[in-house]
């Protein structure tokens, strides 16, 4: 008799403990789509840019360097650098980003691990700002030591350029393929 009972209320359209358990999953999917529309929100409120950075120097000898710029081009702040010279420390802590008068754009002055010094001047989109920043010229620049202050590297050229970054087809697969593992996983809860 209890066994008939017992099956009575599983299988019955409105079984409370059924109902809850829809509300609890439903409650724990909204969630995850609140927080997914969040996250992709915050993302928005600040455009970080990320530019790769390629220059020639002409002293001591003629050479190479290069590495990843990243700028707010919102706020129009330089939010990190990574730049390498050969055989020194990469130059990663920002000491001063200011507008610099000749020829209109900007300067750069970053420090390494080490004692030296990079000081480097590049042009702007908009003049002396790096406000709305797409990329710009090297326009010259010297990497010296802080001790010594000798000259290591001078006679900067080159280019700041937008980072390559993946296609909006390639975002909407994956947040494709992400909604579809959602719908999967709720349809695994519904079945339990």
């Amino acid at each position: 008799m209890n066994t008939l009972i017992a099956a009575a209320i599983r299988n019955h359209p409105h079984n409370p403990l059924k109902t809850q358990k829809t509300k609890v999953q439903g409650a724990a999917m909204a969630l995850i789509i609140l927080a997914m529309t969040l996250i992709t929100g915050v993302a928005k409120a600040n455009t970080i840019t990320t530019f790769d950075v390629f220059g020639t120097f002409t002293f001591p000898y003629s050479g190479t360097f290069g590495g990843t710029l990243m700028v707010d081009v919102t706020n129009g702040t330089v939010s990190s650098v990574d730049i390498i010279f050969p055989g020194l420390a990469d130059f990663t802590r920002i000491v001063q980003s200011n507008p610099w008068p000749a020829p209109p754009g900007w300067i750069l002055a970053v420090g390494n691990s080490s004692v030296e010094a990079l000081d480097l001047t590049f042009t702007t989109t908009m003049p002396n700002s790096l406000v709305g920043f797409n990329g710009g010229t090297i326009t010259g620049g010297d990497v010296f030591d802080l001790q010594t202050f000798q000259t290591l590297f001078v006679h900067f050229s080159g280019t700041i350029a937008p980072a390559t970054v993946p296609d909006r087809a390639s975002t909407l697969v994956l947040l494709a393929l992400g909604a579809g593992g959602l719908l999967a996983l709720r349809r695994r809860w519904r079945a339990a």
